[in-house]
């Protein structure tokens, strides 16, 4: 990511995803709401994320959820939804 290199940065974060590495969720959101502006991918990684935390909230802060919650209403406003 820090080199611009999405294309192997994308590869990785979903290879992370497998393993359910909230970061990596995080990251392919960030990428696909910022850079290239999918707003429809953006928000199945938000909401996947989110589906993560819920189902171990013991293992996440609420501040994790509620900035998780914040930027899925930023996409569906950016979709015009």
């Amino acid at each position: 990511k820090r080199r611009n290199n999405f294309q192997d940065a994308i590869d990785l974060w979903k290879r992370a995803t497998h393993d359910h590495y909230l970061a990596a969720y995080i990251e392919l959101a960030k990428y696909y709401e910022h850079h290239v502006q999918d707003y429809s991918s953006a928000l199945y990684w938000t909401e996947s994320a989110i589906e993560i935390v819920l189902a171990n909230p013991q293992s996440y802060k609420k501040e994790i959820l509620d900035a998780l919650i914040h930027r899925a209403k930023r996409i569906t406003r950016l979709m015009n939804i």
